[in-house]
């Protein structure tokens, strides 16, 4: 579980705009009077191969500290099938451990730990280097879901946390990501056939974005089941997710469904 500051750790290396559409029911939301179906385990069908990209740079990024100063130039390039992060590597004057992260949800840059951060190591990186190289793929198949890279000061002393106002893991810089990966799941486009067995939480829209908040006794294969897409598709378009029991979902789990909107963490947790 991610600690209250929103802040999240990802072990080691890493612990760790996508185009679509989605057509709801008319009957959706907490409201709704639908009668309950009994829906038989589907007969299993191959699913379609996702695309890979090619190899070359699927995304770009200015990185920028508190004054607007850019630092250099961030890009996400794939090899082999696998995506590669490149960060540049300023000098942070007066700090000790400097750490690369990621996060999947707007933030600025005076915010303290801003939610949804997820590192991309601990103690610090080696400051001997001009960049910062890490393969995104070891964790995530596609992880164009993340909207922007960063750097945090970690390990302050206390005189260092107050001088940034009791913040102790201020953001020093960060690189909006601007993504031109091809959509590998372009089939991935939910349809609402109803509550069924095993799927019973209702959906709702949410600043166009289409939400379904599970119930207890939800299950994996039958939500998916019940929005018309495989429990893959499901995964993909909730790729950081709080994970149970592989079969089950979180009662109170809010899950998205509109594939353009695979990231935004916070509003993924259990209420």
């Amino acid at each position: 579980m991610p600690p209250a500051d929103g802040v999240v750790a990802l072990a080691a290396m890493i612990v760790p705009s996508l185009t679509g559409c989605f057509a709801p029911s008319a009957q959706m939301g907490p409201d709704a009077k639908t009668q309950e179906r009994v829906v038989a385990s589907p007969s299993p069908t191959p699913e379609p191969t996702p695309a890979v990209p090619p190899d070359g740079t699927v995304a770009t990024g200015v990185l920028v500290d508190d004054t607007g100063s850019r630092l250099g130039e961030v890009s996400v390039d794939v090899k082999d099938g696998a995506y590669w992060l490149h960060l540049p590597l300023p000098a942070f004057e007066g700090y000790e451990e400097i750490t690369p992260a990621l996060s999947d949800s707007p933030f600025t840059l005076d915010e303290c730990g801003a939610a949804n951060i997820w590192q991309l190591g601990f103690g610090g990186v080696d400051d001997t280097k001009e960049t910062y190289d890490v393969q995104l793929s070891t964790f995530y198949d596609d992880p164009s879901f993340f909207t922007s890279a960063l750097y945090v000061a970690t390990g302050l002393s206390p005189e260092q946390e107050e001088a940034h106002d009791g913040c102790w893991q201020p953001i020093l810089a960060k690189a909006d990501l601007h993504w031109t990966a091809p959509v590998v799941r372009p089939w991935a486009q939910v349809e609402d056939a109803g509550p069924a067995s095993g799927a019973r939480g209702t959906t709702e829209m949410v600043d166009a974005r289409l939400l379904y908040t599970t119930a207890g006794g939800d299950t994996w294969a039958s939500i998916a089941a019940r929005f018309g897409v495989s429990e893959d598709d499901l995964e993909w378009m909730n790729p950081i997710r709080i994970p149970g029991d592989e079969r089950m979902a979180y009662a109170r789990q809010v899950l998205n469904l509109d594939p353009e909107n695979r990231g935004d963490s916070e509003s993924r947790r259990p209420q």
